[in-house]
């Protein structure tokens, strides 16, 4: 039996794949299952398969497809992190489907989908009115996706459009008087040129962090946020090249 948080990610994915074929009239269709599952299909491009030692011993739980004539064409892997409640996401695009803006629109819908998943959870006692006691699952949600930006094209593209967070990022915005959707890569590169400036090399041998990628956070609980991802998702779904268009 699904449960209603189940249900609501099928739901969700029907809801989205309802406008997303509407949009490139049924050509391109959302797929989503269990990694394990999703891979055993012939023609699949997800990431692990072209980098299976990234993330070592952490392998993905679930694959998200864009489908074209049978072949998932463009993926976003997700690794439910079970000890920070967060989700970390992965992608690869075919080379041949690359400039269509396909890896944004799936980045929306994972993280739209993501927002309703479960961990694995414990169980606590519950005594129905016979008193007879019941073992129900706790539910916890994932919380947050997070993600550690390479380069500024990676923070550019969580910073404005999935209104992404870090401390000093957020702390550089508003000096700067920056508001997230109107960051540009000028801005990005101005924040990474001055992150390490007056660093002494004793405060290099202590901080851990330094030369590390940006470690960015989507809040899932922060309504702003998933209206701004939902909102994405439309302006992304009515820019995307439809195939043969």
């Amino acid at each position: 039996m699904q449960t209603k948080k189940e249900q609501n990610v099928i739901e969700t994915l029907a809801t989205l794949n309802n406008l997303l074929k509407e949009k490139c009239g049924g050509k391109l269709s959302l797929t989503f299952d269990k990694y394990k599952k999703m891979v055993k299909q012939s023609n699949v491009s997800a990431y692990s398969l072209s980098e299976p030692t990234s993330f070592g011993a952490l392998a993905p739980q679930y694959l998200l497809c864009l489908m074209y004539e049978g072949r998932c064409i463009s993926s976003i892997e997700l690794r439910i992190v079970s000890a920070t409640r967060s989700v970390e996401i992965s992608s690869k695009t075919h080379p041949s489907y690359e400039g269509r803006k396909y890896n944004l629109l799936l980045r929306t819908v994972a993280t739209i989908l993501a927002s309703q998943l479960t961990l694995p959870s414990r169980t606590h006692t519950m005594r129905t009115r016979s008193q007879t006691a019941r073992q129900i699952p706790r539910k916890k949600y994932v919380l947050r996706l997070v993600s550690r930006a390479i380069n500024p094209v990676s923070t550019l593209l969580l910073v404005k459009y999935f209104n992404a967070t870090n401390k000093d990022f957020d702390t550089y915005l508003q000096k700067e008087g920056i508001l997230k959707p109107n960051l540009t890569m000028e801005h990005v590169l101005k924040f990474e040129e001055g992150r390490w400036d007056n660093v002494s090399d004793e405060d290099i041998e202590n901080n851990s962090d330094f030369g590390e990628p940006l470690l960015l956070t989507v809040n899932f609980n922060d309504r702003v946020t998933m209206q701004r991802v939902k909102q994405v998702f439309l302006e992304t779904l009515d820019r995307i090249g439809c195939p043969d268009c």
